[in-house]
């Protein structure tokens, strides 16, 4: 039986009302009339059942609707983890190092790292390839964090300096020896620091070199003074009214000796090695007796030789230097002193002056850097 829809259920009732009011006004058998209308309401009770049960098998038009637009909830997938990389073997970085702390004043501390490194092949035979040493100068504590960050960017900038040169030759050195399975020239990279203060200035030489390959060998020196109630340079500039004329005294009236201090040579002492007698030639034993076997004559251990000195190696003249630089220092009684460096040809030479003998060229912030005396608690 077919599905009647609400509107044509309410027109049919309609219908049979119309009739009923028809028949009542006509004369018709009221008993046909009554058993039709049995008949037709029956048909309407089975009709609205049938209704009712599409209606709760069949879901409403706006539900289905509803259900085809409703999307369905995004889930967020789980993070997968990442992998962990498998480590890259890499030559040992640090084969020492230890640190040592020099209280320069009571808010100033100096730590300086003595330290090696080497880079070596990744093969069985593990050879030494390059090798980094020295030291690293480090201010570790200052009246204020400028000052500290100030001297630490040029001192640990030179480190780094080597330090760059140290891994860019060790990088070169394992390439040839990969390609070579062996390395003629192993590169060394050493850089040092030298200080000193007379409690105003803070006075850094710096030295680094390099050996191995003949394109790479070089040797780099630089010298900076800082202030240490600020942390500035402190340069001929600075302390000079007249620079020009301050460096050309420097050079031309010195009468002080200069003494090479970098690179240190030492000449070994020559030592007599003792005499030996020779021991004799023994005698041929005759035919068929068998040769006497005598005792050994015991040779001599030559003596140690003694442990070679520095050599004092005279410096050339102030006028051939290709820089020279001025360090302030201490104070020997009455006198103050200060150490004029000169650099030739990778070569560091000093000699010891009194500053007094150049008063006129320092303006009043020179004076105070080269006179300073650190009064006694």
């Amino acid at each position: 039986m077919s599905k009647i829809k609400g509107n044509k259920l309410v027109a049919l009732l309609i219908s049979a009302g119309m009739t009923t009011s028809i028949l009542a006004a006509c004369s018709i058998d009221a008993e046909g009339f009554r058993e039709g209308m049995n008949e037709l309401g029956e048909a309407l009770t089975t009709q609205t059942e049938a209704a009712t049960t599409t209606n709760v098998d069949t879901p409403d038009e706006t539900t289905e609707a509803s259900a085809e637009t409703t999307e369905p909830e995004e889930t967020t997938p789980a993070p997968t983890a990442t992998p962990t990389p498998s480590p890259t073997p890499v030559p040992e970085r640090v084969d020492f190092s230890d640190y040592t702390e020099d209280k320069l004043l009571s808010e100033f501390t100096v730590t300086v790292e003595t330290f090696e490194e080497s880079t070596h092949s990744t093969d069985k035979d593990d050879v030494v390839l390059a090798t980094f040493a020295g030291e690293r100068m480090i201010i570790t504590n200052a009246p204020s964090e400028n000052i500290r960050d100030s001297i630490n960017l040029v001192v640990d900038g030179f480190y780094s300096e080597a330090e760059g040169i140290y891994k860019r030759v060790a990088s070169g050195a394992q390439y040839e020896y990969n390609m070579k399975k062996s390395i003629e020239n192993p590169y060394a990279v050493n850089v040092d620091f030298d200080y000193s203060t007379n409690g105003r200035a803070l006075s850094v030489i710096m030295i680094y070199s390099v050996t191995g390959d003949t394109e790479d060998e070089a040797t780099v020196i630089d010298y900076a003074c800082f202030d240490l109630l600020s942390g500035q340079y402190i340069t001929l500039n600075s302390v000079s009214n007249d620079p020009a004329a301050f460096e050309q005294a420097l050079r031309k009236d010195i009468k002080d000796p200069f003494v090479k201090v970098y690179p240190a040579e030492v000449t070994p002492e020559a030592t007599t090695a003792p005499e030996v007698t020779p021991t004799p030639e023994a005698t041929p034993a005759p035919s068929g007796i068998p040769a006497a076997t005598g005792t050994p004559v015991p040779t001599e251990t030559p003596a140690p030789t003694a442990t070679p000195e520095p050599t004092v190696v005279p410096g050339p003249s102030a006028d051939k230097y290709e820089q020279i630089f001025l360090v302030p220092g201490a104070v020997e009684g009455d006198v103050y002193y200060a150490t004029l460096y000169g650099i030739k040809d990778g070569e560091l030479y000093a000699a010891k002056i009194a500053i007094g003998d150049y008063a006129q060229y320092l303006n009043r912030y020179g004076n105070t850097v080269f006179f300073y005396k650190v009064e006694e608690a």
